[in-house]
């Protein structure tokens, strides 16, 4: 058998499906799945030097006309017909496939979207393209993509860019809408790393009055949490004004951007807490309250540490306390100094007097160490009573 005779067998197994489907056609509804649509194909025998028309072929003429009331019978006629025409190329080389042959074409709305076409959909359908392994939304009347995935572990949207300065996922939005948003019912809503230095993870700009560039909600958690990061204030490293870090349970601001200890940081957490009333945690006279340390005199050069957590009067964490410190039974001259506890005294003073059996107050801010704990120091001959209330704290 030649070429010819299989192009002829091969067509008469095509007019064969065709008429099957118009059987099929008469007995499906409109809303039967459209398998989707293929341009014409002309199919010029090999055998017929003149290229004639090829639809005055008995097989092709049985096309019917109604193909406006039957698009699904359209679509699958198409397809059949595509299908006839390939074989036919696999052993025929005089088939000519012209529609195949030319560029990417506009994809009708409904149809399959193919790499290499775009999707020019009316309506509710967005613009559409399909560029080797992009893929690019452009419009459309609601959110352009809408990504739902019900796995565990697995991101609904994930978006990896390994060009210089490329994002993983950008959104833009020029209207009211956002460029990106995103929502989790049992994981992150949005999550992203970076190993580029000096590159965020997350970058949001706004140049439109009174927009936000991050705005961050939640009802049953955080909206907003910074993760541990280096000790601070930092000695390594360059950073930027504005930046954030949190570390040892504080969270720290940048003002001032530079190299290690030049840059400049302020402590967000080191805010002031002010008691309902002063709490006593310390006094050094025998029989008072609160029973705790050395109930005695200090002589000169004695140093205690003193507990601003006696009687719950500071919270946990506390950095510092707002101390009413007060000399009393003194002698003739001398001074009492107060800082950190686990450093060697500073070498200054907080509270003075030049007369003996004197009673004098004064207020003093002092660095607590992670316990809570400050030091008292006592200058001068014949000693003093120290009595301690705390007034407020730092966290």
């Amino acid at each position: 058998m030649g070429d010819g005779d299989d192009v002829a067998e091969l067509r008469n197994q095509v007019a064969t499906l065709l008429a099957r489907v118009d059987d099929l056609e008469r007995r499906l509804t409109p809303s039967d799945h459209v398998l989707g649509s293929a341009p014409d194909l002309a199919l010029v025998p090999p055998d017929d030097p003149t290229g004639a028309d090829p639809s005055t072929d008995h097989h092709l003429a049985h096309e019917p006309t109604d193909l406006a009331a039957h698009p699904a019978g359209a679509s699958r006629r198409h397809l059949l017909r595509s299908v006839g025409v390939a074989a036919a190329g696999a052993v025929g080389s005089a088939v000519v496939l012209g529609a195949a042959t030319a560029g990417p074409a506009a994809a009708a709305d409904g149809a399959t979207m193919k790499v290499g076409e775009s999707h020019t959909g009316s309506g509710a359908n967005s613009v559409t393209r399909l560029n080797n392994t992009s893929f690019q939304v452009e419009g459309g009347p609601t959110s352009p993509i809408s990504a739902v995935h019900a796995g565990i572990g697995i991101n609904a949207v994930s978006g990896y860019a390994q060009g210089a300065n490329g994002n993983g996922v950008r959104g833009y939005a020029s209207n009211t809408g956002a460029g990106v948003s995103a929502d989790s019912m049992k994981g992150h809503g949005v999550m992203a790393t970076t190993d580029g230095a000096g590159k965020a993870a997350v970058s949001a700009a706004t140049t439109a009055a009174g927009a936000v560039g991050v705005l961050a909600s939640s009802t049953n958690g955080p909206a907003l949490q910074v993760l541990a990061g280096p000790s601070m204030p930092p000695s390594t490293k360059t950073w930027t004004a504005g930046s954030l870090v949190m570390n040892g349970g504080h969270l720290w601001y940048c003002y001032q951007g530079g190299f290690g200890e030049v840059s400049k940081w302020s402590r967000v957490s080191g805010t002031f807490t002010a008691l309902a009333g002063s709490t006593r945690v310390y006094d050094s006279r025998p029989g008072t309250q609160p029973p705790v340390g050395t109930k005695a005199r200090f002589d000169d050069g004695t140093i205690r540490a003193i507990s601003a957590s006696t009687n719950g009067a500071i919270l946990p964490g506390a950095s510092a306390a707002l101390l009413n410190v007060v000399a009393t039974e003194t002698n003739a001259a001398g001074y009492f100094s107060f800082w950190r506890n686990g450093l060697a005294w500073p070498g200054t003073s907080s509270i003075n007097w030049n007369r003996p059996d004197t009673t004098i107050a004064n207020s003093v801010v002092v660095a607590l160490d992670a316990n809570g704990r400050f030091q008292a120091r006592m200058a001068g001959i014949g000693g003093a009573h120290l009595v301690v209330d705390v007034v407020g704290f730092y966290l």
